[in-house]
C-alpha cells in the first residue's frame, strides 16, 4: 500500500467550457475513492481503496486550473480505441494553503464516486481543449499522443455493461408531462 507512479497509463485531463475530465488507456485493478489536485505543484494524484494512490507524471497547465478550483468532481472515462471500458464521476479535492490537508480529504469523502454513461457522453460531446498529465514512458515523445485523440462521441461504442446502464439512464430520465384534456362543457 502507500503512494506509487501511475507506471504503464496514459491519461489525459479533457475540458470542456466548465466541466473537467480525465480520459484513460487502463482501468486500476482497484476502485477508486477520487482524486487530488494540489495548487502548489499543479500535480493530480488518484486515490485508490485500501490507502492506494497513483501519483500522475505530468503537472496540470495554468489554462486549466481555474476550472479544476471550482469542480467537486471529475468525470474519467476508460478508453481503448474508440470503445469506452468504464465511465464514472469522481470526487476532486483540491489542496492548496487556503484549504487544509484534512478539510480537503472530508470534502472529497462527502462526494460519492458516481456512474453516469450519458453524463460524460455529453461531456465528451462538448470536449474544447485537453493536456496529457500523465505518460507511460514520459521521455519518449512519440507517445505524447493524446489518449482521446480521434475521438468521435457520436460513433464511441460502449461496453456491454455500461450500454445497459445508458439504456438504465434513458428510462429514468423525467420526461415531459403532457396536459390531461379538460373536458368542456357547452352551456
Amino acid at each position: 500500500m502507500g503512494r506509487r507512479k501511475a507506471g504503464r497509463v496514459n491519461v489525459d485531463l479533457v475540458m470542456s467550457d466548465n466541466e473537467a475530465g480525465l480520459v484513460s488507456d487502463k482501468l486500476p485493478q482497484k476502485p477508486m475513492v477520487g482524486l487530488l489536485f494540489d495548487l502548489e505543484t499543479r500535480m493530480m494524484t488518484l486515490e485508490i481503496k485500501d490507502d492506494d494512490s497513483i501519483h500522475f507524471n505530468i503537472p496540470v497547465h495554468d489554462d486549466f486550473v481555474e476550472v479544476l478550483e471550482q469542480r467537486p468532481y471529475l468525470h474519467f472515462g476508460f478508453m481503448r480505441d474508440d470503445e469506452m471500458l468504464d465511465a464514472m464521476q469522481l470526487p476532486l479535492a483540491v489542496l492548496s494553503p487556503r484549504y487544509s490537508f484534512r478539510d480537503s480529504l472530508m470534502t472529497m469523502a462527502a462526494q460519492r464516486t458516481s456512474r453516469s454513461i450519458l453524463h460524460i457522453t455529453n461531456f465528451l460531446k462538448n470536449v474544447r481543449s485537453g493536456q496529457p498529465i500523465n505518460r507511460e514512458n514520459i521521455g519518449d515523445e512519440s507517445g505524447l499522443k493524446p489518449v482521446s485523440a480521434g475521438l468521435n462521441p457520436a460513433l464511441l461504442k460502449y461496453a456491454p455493461f455500461l450500454k445497459q446502464q445508458m439504456s438504465i439512464e434513458k428510462s429514468q430520465q423525467v420526461k415531459p408531462v403532457q396536459p390531461k384534456p379538460t373536458r368542456s362543457y357547452d352551456v
